[in-house]
Parts: C-alpha cells; sequence; structure tokens
C-alpha cells in the first residue's frame, strides 16, 4: 500500500486537464506517494497440468517526481504443492535490490518461456495454443496464469502448466515469472488474444543473441483489433498467413524506447527481482510501460520485427468502461509520480483517450462502454484535481 511522506523540495511538471474541468476547480499542489510493502493478496494455487488510449491543455503544476523505488518482489523459496507443481512461499512483498547479468556477446538463447494471463477467454486461450503449437522454435515452457477452471479450454497440450489465483493483469504475470525464472533464457508475454507468426520465437532468440546490449522489446504488430473494434479469429490467421508467405523482412531494431504488452519479450537475466507493479489493479492499464521503463536501467527496450503476430483485440471480459476510464486517467500521473513515464507521454496518454471517449460517447461502437469509460475518466479527473489523489487502486470501489 502507498503511504503518505514528507514532501521534499520538488522540480516543476505539467498533468493534462482539460479546459472544461480546469474551471472546476483550482490547481492543489500533489502530494508525495511513496510505494512501500506492497501487500500480496491471499495465496495462490498452481498445479501443473500433466495432459495436456484531441485536443490538449495543461495545467501548471507545481509538483515532485516520486522517490518510489521500483517495485520489487524479493526472491522466494520454492515448495512442492500437493499436486505436484511449485508454489512461492508466503513472503512479504518489499523492496530489494535488482540484480541482473548482462550476457557476453553471443550468448545462445535456447529457453523461452510463453507466459498467457487471462480470464473469461477459454476459446482464445485454446486458439493461441494453437499458434504455438505451430511455432519453428518450441516454447520451453508455456505458463497459462488464470483465475479458475472455467478460464480454461477443455483440452491443454501435454507439458502446459496452469496457475490459479487472485485477478489482475500484474498479480497473474507476476504468478508466471515466479514459475519460469531461473529456468529460461527469455519470456515472452503475450494476451490471450494475440496470434504470432510460426517464426515469432525463432525472432526472439536470434533478437536477443544479436544485440546482448538489449533487455527486452515489444514486437511488430501485423494488425491492432483494439483500434477497429476487434478481429475475429479467422480474419487474424489469415493476416499471419499472408505475412508468413511474404519473404522475411531485413531485421529492424529501434533505437527508441517503446513498449506494447501484448507482444513483449524479456531476457531472463536482466529480470532479476524485478516484478510488474501490484498497485496497478484488473486490466492493470500501462503496466507495460511501468515494467518496461524499470528494466530499461539496465540496458535498452525497444521496438522490433524480429517478432511479429496480430492482436486481435477481443472486447468480452474487459474491465467494466467505468473501470477502464478511471485508469485510463489516474494510472499515468501515478507512474509519472513514480517516475516511470515522462509527463509528456502521460499527457497524450490521458487526452487521446479522453478524446476519443467524448467523440466516440455520442455514438459508441458495438462491444465498447464509451459513456462508461468518459464517467469513468471524468472520476478520475475529479480525484485528481479536487481530491488531490491518483491512486490507482482506488479503482476497485467503482462498479
Amino acid at each position: 500500500m502507498g503511504v503518505q511522506g514528507a514532501k521534499p523540495p520538488g522540480r516543476a511538471f505539467f498533468v493534462p486537464i482539460p479546459m472544461p474541468v480546469m474551471a472546476l476547480a483550482p490547481v492543489h499542489r500533489f502530494a508525495l506517494k511513496r510505494i512501500r510493502n506492497l501487500g500480496k493478496p491471499g495465496g495462490l494455487v498452481l498445479y501443473a497440468h500433466e495432459t495436456s488510449f484531441g485536443s490538449l491543455s495543461a495545467a501548471f503544476v507545481k509538483g515532485v517526481r516520486s522517490d518510489a523505488r521500483p517495485f520489487s518482489r524479493p526472491a522466494a523459496s520454492p515448495k512442492l504443492s500437493k499436486m505436484g507443481g511449485t508454489t512461492p512461499s508466503s513472503n512479504d512483498q518489499g523492496e530489494s535490490r535488482i540484480e541482473t547479468v548482462t550476457p557476453p556477446p553471443g550468448a545462445r538463447i535456447e529457453r523461452i518461456a510463453v507466459i498467457v494471463a487471462s480470464i473469461g477467454r477459454a476459446d482464445e486461450i485454446g486458439q493461441l495454443l494453437a499458434a504455438l503449437a505451430r511455432q519453428i522454435l518450441q516454447p520451453s515452457h508455456i505458463v497459462l496464469s488464470v483465475v479458475s477452471q472455467a478460464d480454461l479450454p477443455s483440452a491443454l497440450p501435454p507439458g502446459v502448466v496452469v496457475l490459479m489465483g487472485q485477478p489482475g493483469l500484474t498479480l497473474q504475470r507476476n504468478r508466471g515469472l515466479e514459475h519460469v525464472l531461473g529456468q529460461c533464457d527469455a519470456v515472452v508475454f503475450y494476451d490471450d488474444d494475440f496470434l504470432p507468426a510460426k517464426n515469432a520465437l525463432q525472432g526472439i532468440a536470434q533478437f536477443f543473441e544479436s544485440s546482448p546490449e538489449i533487455v527486452g522489446g515489444s514486437g511488430l504488430v501485423l494488425r491492432d483489433g483494439v483500434t477497429g473494434g476487434g478481429l475475429n479469429y479467422e480474419e487474424a490467421l489469415q493476416i499471419v498467413y499472408d505475412f508468413e508467405a511474404r519473404p522475411a523482412p531485413a531485421l529492424r531494431i529501434g533505437d527508441k524506447f517503446f513498449a506494447y504488452g501484448c507482444n513483449m519479450a524479456l531476457r531472463a537475466s536482466a529480470i532479476g527481482n524485478l516484478r510488474f507493479d501490484e498497485t496497478l489493479p484488473l486490466y492493470g492499464w500501462q503496466e507495460d510501460i511501468d515494467f518496461a521503463s524499470r528494466i530499461a536501467a539496465h540496458g535498452k527496450f525497444v521496438h522490433t520485427n524480429a517478432f511479429a503476430g496480430v492482436h486481435r483485440g477481443v472486447n468480452k471480459a474487459r474491465s467494466p468502461g467505468r473501470r477502464l476510464g478511471y485508469s485510463q486517467i489516474v494510472n499515468p500521473v501515478y507512474l509519472v509520480r513514480k517516475g516511470t513515464m515522462d509527463w509528456r507521454k502521460a499527457a497524450i496518454i490521458m487526452s487521446k483517450n479522453l478524446a476519443a471517449n467524448i467523440v466516440k460517447s455520442l455514438k459508441p461502437e458495438p462491444l465498447i462502454d464509451r459513456r462508461g469509460r468518459l464517467k469513468g475518466n471524468f472520476l478520475g479527473l475529479a480525484d485528481i484535481i479536487l481530491r488531490r489523489k491518483s491512486d490507482p487502486m482506488a479503482v476497485l470501489s467503482i462498479k
């Protein structure tokens, strides 16, 4: 949980506030939040499956960058579960030093673990597993981090590991990391509605082997259904097949920071005790930027075409509109204060989402709760401006 601390001398930064909202209240000084001893809700159950983001105006705000240190989790000693898997022993989540290892040039990447956090999308998991079965380089581990048996397809391939526990993207991804670290050379996070091309894992291996200074990257998204109301399975699969039928493009590695969590690979030796910030609950809005910003302290985190696929943007089982809208405003401000997001990036993210929700609420797309998101946006702005708080966990009180 965040605790209130004394505010040291700070520097100025900008926070985007739409003009209609600015008229509602005076601009206040932001309070400093420290992140300390983030608690872990409940225990987790683990078993191994044996058979198978308009116009922008900015208000000048006197504030400070948070002195919060990156969220990290001490390494846990595993213990055997009753069903033959391993589960981290219970411990308090606190701050610890992040140890990383820079691999020598040409270090081989042979073991790639795939982690998928999911809830309520059994069909999509099955389709992703089919895409993984086509991989030229097979994954060393496939971990499905879910909440209940209902999240899983009826049949799973041999060797797939299922982790069950509390819902929340950051919680679920952390459970996956705990299971695979120490057993792999690279980790790739796929959204459950992502379909990778058949050479994706092979490309990840070549990407890391050729560039030892790189600690992570986000791959090429051939089509993103999130921006267009979603893609059905057949459409997405055809896009993948068409890509595979073309000659392989020349390898491109960007020189600027870029993170997109639906198709994100990490060098395992760079992760250390770094974990996703569990203060970002539910959908974990901007958890990928936060994590990538912290691991980028140890090397480059880039955009590359070395591995590719299609993000379908399936709309089912997403957070309710008001909750997502709240997180679209509050989470970027939280990350600015934490120090893992630049205020310019936060301003762009917030204003684009707010503008899109205002415009599209006049004629919402099917299956997207634009009016709910807009209400959530204004609830978040009210908390930031009137109540001077930016606590991502407050979203849990919104119905």
